[in-house]
């Protein structure tokens, strides 16, 4: 399951649907094994067995335990993955069956997703007694694990894969059970954990992983004198891992928008630019941020997929920054969360400037009051050319 995830994801940013009609069948061929592979228990499919490495239930020459986060997780990611390529590739178009679907469905509905809480038992590093976690282990609690154990296995959904959303009930249950496992890790460990607080939002805890990483290594976690990752000996997943943490923190894309500047740390606050980062839906974005606040964003879009884009760190809201598609002004819709829908094409270059107000929001009430046309610096007009961006009666146009 954790090999074909790449495949999926090499689509989700390269937007190929030839290369996913090539991944598709291998794809496939791991859902069937799974398809046999899953018990049913009470209406659930659950994975026999399973193991949260490298502790509790199934560690050593202890037995298993049914339906782990960790297989959970990854197992239903995979069902849900498959659903979405068939959407994109057309049924009919695959050597697959109704029969097949039907039995993708059901299974997609039924598969345990891995997620579930339940009360911190044993407090450790400010996370107390009865706080939620979210469970590693569906029937064990989770002081049958070791204390501080540097895996995360249960946070599979948090990163690398995407089901736990920062407005999803389970985010706080997990970014507790990140802070109650600690930040002692060593190679890869270490990098995943710059990837995980950076998917929890926490810019500057991330930065006391990196520092952590960059220490030289003394017979454990760190780096040796050429930057090499030690585990020990050497992990270059601890290397590729701190790397990808850091891009995580600038640029996120994940969850079906761009986010930009989500986990920025105050350390880096001061001034910074960004060039040739890529975003799911095969997006190049460009940035730069001073005093901790974004400037500006340049994000060219080389397949045409939809654009929505968060930033928190704005010089401005989003809403009333001047946002440009190949150099003209457009008006944007903008949900409860401050994502703004940017309508474009394939290889348009879309400009937001957090520094000039557009000032569509700053007539949207007065032309409301007059039915009278206005442009989009706030000028009354008499009429507007086919495809000019215009408000009348308080709403944005577009002729």
């Amino acid at each position: 399951v954790w090999y074909t995830s790449h495949l999926w994801t090499h689509y989700r940013y390269t937007q190929d649907e030839e290369f996913l009609r090539k991944a598709f069948p291998v794809m496939w061929s791991c859902a069937e094994f799974w398809f046999h592979r899953l018990k049913s228990v009470n209406g659930e499919y659950l994975a026999p067995n399973e193991y949260s490495p490298e502790h509790g239930p199934g560690h050593g020459n202890t037995k298993g335990e049914d339906g782990t986060a960790h297989a959970q997780q990854m197992i239903s990611y995979l069902f849900q993955n498959l659903k979405d390529a068939i959407d994109i590739l057309g049924a009919n178009t695959l050597d697959i069956s109704e029969a097949d679907i039907a039995k993708l469905n059901d299974y997609l509905a039924k598969t345990d997703k891995g997620l579930a809480t339940e009360t911190c038992q044993r407090a450790n590093n400010g996370v107390n007694y009865g706080d939620l976690l979210l469970r590693e282990w569906k029937y064990s609690a989770h002081t049958v694990g070791e204390l501080g154990h540097r895996h995360m296995s249960h946070l599979m959904a948090l990163y690398p894969m995407d089901q736990i959303t920062p407005e999803s009930k389970f985010f706080e249950p997990a970014v507790n059970s990140l802070r109650h496992r600690g930040d002692v890790a060593t190679g890869w460990s270490m990098g995943w954990k710059v990837n995980l607080w950076a998917r929890a939002q926490d810019g500057d805890h991330a930065h006391v992983i990196i520092k952590n990483a960059l220490i030289h290594a003394g017979g454990s976690g760190g780096v040796y004198y050429n930057l090499f990752d030690a585990h020990p000996p050497f992990q270059i997943d601890g290397n590729f891992g701190v790397c990808s943490g850091i891009a995580e923190m600038l640029l996120q894309s994940a969850h079906g928008y761009i986010n930009i500047l989500p986990a920025l740390p105050t350390v880096w606050n001061k001034t910074g630019k960004v060039a040739g980062m890529k975003a799911i839906g095969n997006f190049t974005v460009d940035f730069n941020w001073a005093d901790g606040k974004c400037q500006a964003v340049k994000i060219v879009s080389h397949a045409g997929a939809e654009l929505k884009v968060r930033c928190e760190r704005g010089a401005m809201d989003i809403a009333k920054a001047r946002i440009t598609v190949d150099g003209k002004v457009v008006a944007v819709t903008v949900d409860e969360y401050g994502t703004a829908t940017i309508p474009c094409e394939k290889n348009a270059v879309v400009d937001i400037d957090f520094t000039t107000e557009t000032a569509i929001e700053a007539v949207a009430t007065e032309s409301a009051k007059n039915g009278a046309i206005y442009d989009i610096q706030g000028r009354r007009v008499n009429e507007v050319s086919n495809n000019q961006v215009y408000i009348q009666d308080g709403v944005k146009r577009v002729k």
